[in-house]
């Protein structure tokens, strides 16, 4: 797999000798079995649909055997963003 450094894909990469896995973007329902179709020039819609977690990027993380560590860019439900932890 590819490093991908943008939201809304996933990789893998090796970092001190541990195997850290990554799913960047957000859910959306609509989007998650759409695959990666948005390119430029992007409109209002593909703005925005372009950081949604798909399928095809949870199903190539899957085939990776043995992660350490997995890495996740979507908040759990009910968590604001912007929420300042003490």
């Amino acid at each position: 797999m590819h490093v991908c450094l943008c939201k809304g894909y996933a990789g893998v990469v090796k970092f001190g000798g541990l195997r850290i896995g990554g799913l960047s973007g957000i859910f959306k329902a609509r989007d998650y079995a759409r695959g990666h179709f948005e390119h430029p020039p992007y409109n209002e819609d593909t703005k925005r649909s372009c950081y949604h977690i798909r399928n095809v990027d949870v199903f190539r993380l899957k085939q990776v055997i043995y992660l350490e560590v997995v890495v996740s860019g979507q908040n759990p439900p009910g968590q604001n963003p912007q929420a300042k932890i003490p």
